[in-house]
């Protein structure tokens, strides 16, 4: 049709995000050209947490170069970064948050900030600290039992968390132009 939503879905699995610097900008550019991107959502980060790691300073100076990248080769598109949702795992004969999701999660704003881009708390969406237990656990399961990853009905979920979310600020906007 000539109206509506596409959605292009460049799916890194099992990485940061980091690899979309390494698409040409002149590959974006071009697609940029015939479809003419409103909005690109960069959604990554659960697989940086590791409850091992404290130092993310590595991830937010590679996600920094990539909003830059993107911004660089399509100017006109607004770039939203939805952080990293919980993730759980097993300790001391029970599931709990990963203590490095907070910090990643930090790391995923601060890039937002310093390169003027929108920003979506994910994890404070899905009820933050062990949300993922109650994902897993709870009467309607929102997630598999890698307490990792959404199933279709969390995804619905997010999908329509996001969607409020969106709509909610752009009625804000549109009733501040009107003032």
């Amino acid at each position: 049709g000539d109206s509506g939503i596409y959605v292009d879905n460049f799916s890194f699995r099992g990485n940061s995000g980091m690899p979309l610097s390494k698409i040409p900008g002149e590959v974006l550019t071009g697609l940029n050209n015939h479809l003419q991107y409103e909005l690109i959502i960069l959604h990554y980060g659960v697989n940086v947490v590791n409850n091992k790691t404290t130092d993310f300073s590595w991830y937010e100076r590679g996600m920094t170069d990539v909003v830059n990248h993107i911004k660089s080769a399509i100017p006109t598109a607004s770039i939203l970064i939805i952080s990293t949702g919980d993730k759980s795992f097993y300790s001391n004969g029970g599931y709990m948050t990963d203590p490095s999701v907070p910090l990643v999660i930090d790391v995923q704003k601060r890039v937002a900030e310093k390169t003027g881009v929108a920003f979506w708390n994910l994890y404070e969406a899905m009820g933050g600290y062990n949300s993922m237990v109650k994902w897993v656990q709870g009467d309607t399961v929102l997630a598999n039992k890698d307490y990792t990853h959404p199933n279709f009905r969390g995804a619905k979920k997010i999908a329509d968390m996001l969607f409020q979310h969106l709509i909610t600020d752009y009625k804000g906007y549109v009733k501040k132009q009107k003032v």
